[in-house]
């Protein structure tokens, strides 16, 4: 039954079954008003001029009802343009759409490319062009508010620990380093960003590893601003993008005002300042 009132757009207009359906209706009601007719009007056949226009007078009502097919039609006709039109128009709108997603991924693929940094710290642009624009293909590309708040919950872990290191002594505090260079690898994979230092050197603790230059506390930190300065450039591709409230303190940390000491010197250093950590942005 739901196939009888349907106006396919893909069939011409007299291969829908509406409209054969509405002509027999229309025709049949009108036959059967003038058979009714005829049956009790005792009529003779006379074929000349009076037969005929004695025929238009008699038969009035089944003419009428059979005239009523041309406007009928001529509604069914007009409702199949208008679903042949909306059709078009989407069949357009997914071809733009679809026109439009890739031309975004070629986008953002050089975008990275024209950025060094980028380019050199991201692995799997398409990969992560899916991550960051999950409904592209929908024409959204507006960095995901999944995305965001990610890398809000991940730059506020970071920052917490960092906290740490500017309210208390150190003595025995490795725990927090590695803690701290843990949530900094947690920031970096949620957008496939990779950053380390190539001529570090090795501090071990609890079977953990990291690697920083002299073992200098300060680069623990330089590796977090530039992980966060890496995630802002990657998602201002998006120019809408702004730095959500902890990634901005991560990127607002001064470096040149940290010490320079070893971690493992760190139980006769004082507390960090760090007072980027403290502020409203």
């Amino acid at each position: 039954m739901k196939k009888l009132f349907e106006f396919s757009p893909n069939k011409s207009f007299i291969e829908l079954p509406i409209v054969w359906f509405t002509i027999s209706i229309i025709s049949f009601i009108s036959i059967a008003c003038a058979a009714f007719i005829t049956a009790n009007g005792g009529y003779k056949l006379t074929l000349n001029a009076n037969g005929f226009n004695f025929f238009l007078s008699e038969f009035k009502f089944p003419l009428g009802i059979l005239a009523l097919i041309i406007p009928v039609v001529a509604l069914l006709a007009a409702n199949h343009r208008s679903e042949q039109t909306k059709a078009q128009i989407h069949a357009t709108n997914s071809q733009n759409l679809f026109t439009n997603y890739y031309k975004h991924i070629e986008e953002f693929e050089k975008y990275i490319s024209n950025h060094q940094n980028l380019k050199e710290n991201i692995k799997s642009p398409r990969n992560l062009h899916k991550k960051i624009y999950p409904k592209a293909r929908l024409g959204e590309t507006s960095v995901s508010r999944e995305t965001i708040d990610k890398i809000e919950r991940r730059s506020a872990a970071i920052t917490q620990v960092m906290i740490q290191f500017s309210t208390c002594h150190r003595g025995t505090q490795n725990d927090s380093i590695f803690d701290l260079n843990s949530k900094i690898d947690e920031l970096a994979s949620e957008l496939n960003v990779t950053y380390n230092f190539k001529n570090g050197k090795n501090l071990t603790y609890k079977g953990m590893t990291i690697s920083l230059p002299n073992l200098e506390l300060k680069y623990l930190f330089i590796r977090a601003r530039r992980v966060a300065q890496l995630i802002d450039t990657l998602l201002s591709f998006d120019t809408q993008f702004e730095p959500t409230h902890s990634l901005r303190k991560i990127l607002s940390i001064n470096i040149e005002r940290l010490p320079s000491y070893q971690v493992n010197e760190s139980y006769n250093a004082p507390p960090l300042e760090l007072p980027e950590l403290s502020k409203e942005y």
